[in-house]
């Protein structure tokens, strides 16, 4: 391999106003990275109104991304549709070598995924082949995983399945919020792509692994829905979920038998408590009997009895 090749790649990064997006931009830029420019789109902000966005929750944002990219004397390109000519011409004139997907809402066309010199990349919040699709990290916190992770990997026309570059494991703790880990992700995967562009100009071959996939899932945008569940969680896992994605500022809703329990934000859990009755409240304060377990919660109770399901 000509070592020269790999020498200072330009970068080309599509992102939005995320936090994700945001956070990476920055380290990159730290790392002495040569950014050539960065796409970004924007959406809705974040709304309590589920109606106005067809029920769809929208991921929370920061509009971070492109205010660092302006900080960093980086070209802003804002894109409106990915079929817009006018862009994808001004976009080749800034000659990337490679494309970096990170956190952005569009999905790429033929035309995008030919641009660069060398490649198109995407940096995904989860262990992949697991937790394919957008928002995963709001599903982590709903399985109750101990572990999360980002995945440094090629694009390609199915969504988060090409082949593996890189990844980095860690640790998903009790009581970890969205944002917390969401800003430790994209350190993370920062460092995956720093790590790769000093491989790259020592001669090393890019590594790829394809992706298993017996072992793939794939989830959607969450839904309003998707903050229900029921005492078949653990108390552990109820906890994970609402600490974790609390920050959204969307009810909670539990299934507790003979009455569904509108939470705000937990509180504690305890494994080994046991509890007579399904749930008791003591004003705003709420204790829920899960599967294993008892949750605190802060809450009230619904008279009609709506049911609701896990996953």
């Amino acid at each position: 391999m000509n070592t020269t090749e790999y020498a200072k790649p330009k970068i080309l990064m599509l992102g939005s106003g995320s936090a994700f997006s945001g956070t990476v931009l920055k380290c990159l830029l730290e790392a002495g990275t040569e950014m050539c420019g960065f796409v970004f789109h924007e959406t809705s902000p974040p709304s309590r109104a589920f109606e106005s966005l067809g029920d769809e929750i929208p991921v929370v944002v920061a509009g971070t991304g492109p205010a660092i990219a302006s900080e960093g004397d980086v070209p802003l390109v804002h894109l409106g549709s990915m079929h817009d000519e006018n862009i994808l011409d001004r976009v080749k004139c800034l000659e990337p070598d490679i494309l970096l997907v990170a956190c952005f809402p569009m999905i790429l066309g033929g035309p995008w995924l030919t641009l660069p010199k060398q490649m198109c990349l995407n940096l995904h919040p989860s262990v992949l082949p697991s937790f394919r699709g957008p928002t995963p990290l709001f599903w982590q916190f709903r399985e109750g995983e101990h572990e999360t992770g980002v995945t440094l990997h090629m694009v390609e026309k199915n969504l988060d399945a090409g082949d593996i570059v890189a990844q980095s494991v860690m640790p998903l703790s009790v009581g970890a919020r969205f944002s917390e880990v969401n800003a430790k992700l994209a350190e993370r995967g920062a460092a995956l792509i720093v790590d790769l562009l000093q491989r790259m100009s020592a001669g090393i071959a890019v590594p790829r692994t394809t992706q298993d996939e017996v072992l793939a899932s794939r989830q959607s945008f969450p839904k309003e829905k998707d903050f229900r569940f029921d005492t078949h969680f653990t108390a552990e896992r109820a906890f994970r979920f609402m600490r974790g994605t609390q920050e959204w500022g969307v009810p909670f809703e539990v299934d507790a038998g003979d009455a569904v329990l509108v939470l705000e934000r937990a509180l504690d859990y305890h494994d080994d408590a046991r509890m007579a009755a399904p749930f008791e409240i003591d004003g705003v304060h709420v204790r829920i009997r899960f599967s294993e377990g008892v949750l605190e919660a802060v809450g009230r109770r619904i008279t009609e009895n709506r049911k609701v399901s896990a996953r």
